[in-house]
């Protein structure tokens, strides 16, 4: 079964699913993704939410930006749409499509947030050519991902453990889905490095500007901004 059928089945119960595995730390973590965003590019009109879910970072930032900001969430998932579109109103333009595709023309976004997205892209490079084409010049791409710590006895270790064993027996038993929440371990097991992800990144013009793990939890904040044409790899 596809990562899109398992988040079809589980669109209905995923955000209080969410609320509980996290104890409610998942919400935290969007609004550090939202106003780490907001110090690089406070001025930002045109912010692009890929892999949007069920909206909840679109709805977090429309409390923290200013009203004059056009706003687009992007999904590949229908049943999480809805339930965006139920949240949001008629204010935001929500569309169904994948990263790999995405239909905006060149340069549109002053800023993109992918919020527990970007492992589920089934084709990260093309993904990653796709959010450089359309981001402005100097606009930033604010990711937060799960990725497995480095360090044996960190914190985050510990979070990567109960991530990895108890969420989804967990995660089943709220949902009633424990294929779901069994791929979301397995998601993360195969997902690269924090420092891997910053040279898929770095490699496809992006220059970082923060990588912050969110201890306890195995969820890294990542901040890239795409850099002027000719300017040097780093």
């Amino acid at each position: 079964m596809g990562a899109l059928s398992l988040f079809s089945k589980i669109a209905s119960t995923y955000d209080l699913t969410n609320r509980i595995l996290s104890f409610g730390m998942d919400l935290r973590w969007r609004k550090k993704l939202v106003l780490e965003t907001k110090n690089y590019k406070p001025n930002a009109e045109k912010i692009l939410d890929l892999a949007c879910g069920t909206g909840d970072v679109i709805k977090i930032t429309k409390d923290l930006f200013l009203e004059k900001v056009y706003y687009v969430g992007l999904d590949p998932c229908g049943e999480m749409l809805n339930i965006a579109r139920n949240r949001l109103g008629k204010k935001v333009s929500l569309i169904r499509g994948l990263a790999e595709n995405l239909p905006f023309k060149g340069e549109t976004f002053d800023a993109i947030f992918i919020s527990f997205g970007l492992r589920n892209f089934s084709d990260r490079k093309k993904a990653l050519d796709e959010i450089h084409r359309i981001l402005r010049p100097k606009g930033v791409v604010s990711v937060l991902e799960f990725t497995k710590p480095n360090g044996k006895y960190s914190l985050s270790k510990l979070g990567w453990l109960y991530t990895k064993y108890a969420v989804p027996a967990l995660g089943g038993v709220i949902s009633g889905n424990f294929e779901a929440y069994r791929y979301l371990s397995r998601s993360i097991e195969n997902f690269p490095s924090a420092d891997k992800v910053v040279e898929e990144f770095s490699n496809t013009g992006f220059k970082p500007l923060k990588v912050k793990s969110l201890s306890p939890s195995p969820s890294v904040l990542f901040i890239f901004e795409k850099k002027l044409r000719g300017s040097p790899k780093t």
